[in-house]
């Protein structure tokens, strides 16, 4: 028996509601005590959520607060065990028994700010490459 596997792409629409709802959902995560970002990201920090929860996810003003927000995240991982931010964030920990609550807490925190990040991006790409398209 020969089995065939049909991979469907994901629409532009369905990519676009996907990464509105984790930035929804991220932005409640953060507004619940997540790391606020140190320096100049700090004043960006407030509007940036307002955006996500508001559904504008492609607001490149956001870029450099989201990447110094996952730097804090990835600061307070390590504070508590060295080295496994960057395990988190490269291996698979889905399977980690934790004793600690709150290293819990921050790992679910990162994985939930990676993906929302490399969905984000994807969105982005996507957007680009449809409107490079229409463009020819």
């Amino acid at each position: 028996m020969k089995y065939t596997y049909i991979r469907r792409e994901v629409t532009l629409e369905e990519l676009a509601a996907s990464v509105i709802g984790s930035a929804r959902s991220f932005a409640e995560s953060c507004a619940r005590g997540g790391p606020i970002p140190n320096g100049r990201q700090r004043g960006n920090y407030l509007p940036m959520l307002a955006r996500f929860e508001s559904g504008d996810v492609l607001d490149e003003r956001d870029d450099a607060c989201l990447e110094a927000v996952g730097r804090a995240l990835m600061e307070e991982v390590e504070k508590i065990v060295p080295g496994y931010a960057n395990i988190i964030l490269h291996e698979d920990t889905s399977e980690d028994f934790f004793f600690n609550k709150e290293l819990e807490r921050c790992r679910n925190r990162l994985m939930q700010w990676q993906d929302f990040r490399m969905a984000r991006s994807r969105l982005r790409s996507r957007v680009r490459a449809r409107k490079l398209l229409g463009d020819m």
